[in-house]
């Protein structure tokens, strides 16, 4: 994406918009170097999972911590549908236009403080991939040649004749929040573990990795290949909530009273 494409794309998506959107503050070019500037992040996502504690400890949550996550989780949806659903009043009905984010992942997510919130705000950031179509060409982006973030890739990057959409986002948002469960129920070890489990060996190259879905051989078939959500997703995600919730029952046994005597 070019210089002047991204700095369209930052202003028309700002947190003068939505406030869970990075605002640009000033954009400028000097010889052939090209600058953009914004409100300094203290952390990105995969930053600030580092260096904060955990909303569920010893399987017991500090609830005002989560309502905060599901918040943010709430928010950064809400952005997504405001670049999905792109309201200009200046377009006629049959101008609309329909963005995508393009690149969803940690890196992309930042924290700041907030004079709203004590616990601050995560922005969706990084809009060097955006892409703007109509309704005519919202889905017919071939998947093919899409530039993508490799972990996060939706399984229409892989598939002969796949399109790309808006579902992009909503892969790869989907994507972060299931790492975003694994880290508030074991922390950075949890995730980590939940990305070796998903290293599994990829047929078409017969390469080990960590996407979250899984091309399979077919036999009998339409087609040669088909696709499904790797069976680790769900197993390390579940597993996950039973041993969390195992530990705090173990921890916090139940006590049986007698009735007091009268």
């Amino acid at each position: 994406m070019n210089f002047e494409a991204e700095v369209k794309a930052l202003q028309r998506f700002s947190g003068f918009i939505h406030d869970h959107l990075i605002t640009l503050l000033m954009s400028w070019k000097t010889n052939s170097d090209y600058f953009l500037l914004f409100v300094w992040a203290e952390y990105d996502l995969d930053n600030y999972w580092e260096h904060h504690e955990l909303p569920i400890r010893a399987g017991v949550p500090d609830v005002d911590y989560v309502r905060w996550i599901a918040k943010q989780i709430v928010g950064m949806a809400g952005a997504l549908d405001t670049m999905h659903n792109f309201r200009n009043v200046e377009l006629a009905s049959n101008q609309k236009r329909y963005a995508r984010h393009g690149d969803i992942k940690p890196e992309n997510i930042l924290w700041y403080r907030s004079p709203s919130d004590k616990r601050g705000i995560l922005v969706l950031a990084d809009l060097g991939l955006t892409t703007f179509n109509s309704t005519k060409s919202r889905s017919a982006q071939p998947g093919r040649y899409v530039p993508v973030t490799l972990t996060y890739r939706p399984p229409e990057c892989d598939l002969v004749g796949g399109v790309v959409s808006r579902a992009f986002d909503v892969w790869t948002y989907g994507c972060v929040l299931l790492e975003l469960v694994c880290w508030a129920l074991g922390g950075q070890p949890l995730r980590a573990q939940f990305a070796k489990e998903r290293r599994t060996l990829y047929p078409a190259t017969n390469v080990r990795s960590d996407i979250f879905f899984e091309v399979l051989k077919v036999k009998d078939g339409p087609t040669e290949y088909a696709v499904s959500v790797k069976e680790e997703v769900g197993q390390v995600s579940s597993s996950s909530v039973r041993r969390t919730f195992a530990r705090k029952s173990t921890d916090h046994p139940s006590v049986d009273h007698e009735a007091p005597q009268t």
